[in-house]
C-alpha cells in the first residue's frame, strides 16, 4: 500500500504525507490556472472588440442606407429638373415659332 501511495504522489516512502511536494504541486496548478485565466481574459477582450467592430459595421450599414436614400432624393430632383428643362424647351420653341410667324 505504501508503494501505491508513493506512486500516486504526495507521500513519502513511509506513507507520510509529503507536504512540500503537495505545496509545489498546488503552486504549479495555481500557475497553470492563472495562465488559463489570462488566456480566457484575452479571448474575452478579443470577442468584445469583435462585437464592437460588428456594431460599428452596422453603423456603416446605416450610413449606406442613408446615402442610398440621399441618392434616391437626388435622382428624383434630377428627373424633376429634366422634366422642367423639357417643358422650358417646349415653351421656348413655341415662343420662337410665334416670333418667326410675326
Amino acid at each position: 500500500m505504501r508503494e501505491k501511495l508513493t506512486q500516486l504522489g504526495g507521500f513519502d516512502e513511509k506513507g507520510e504525507p509529503n507536504w512540500e511536494k503537495q505545496y509545489v504541486d498546488q503552486l504549479e496548478t495555481k500557475r497553470s490556472l492563472e495562465t488559463k485565466i489570462k488566456l480566457l481574459e484575452k479571448q474575452n477582450n478579443n470577442q468584445a472588440h469583435s462585437l464592437e467592430k460588428a456594431d460599428n459595421d452596422d453603423g456603416g450599414e446605416n450610413k449606406l442606407k442613408a446615402l442610398n436614400e440621399e441618392l434616391r432624393v437626388w435622382k428624383a430632383k434630377v428627373a424633376q429638373l429634366a422634366m422642367q428643362l423639357e417643358k422650358d424647351q417646349k415653351t421656348r420653341n413655341e415662343q420662337s415659332n410665334k416670333t418667326n410667324k410675326l
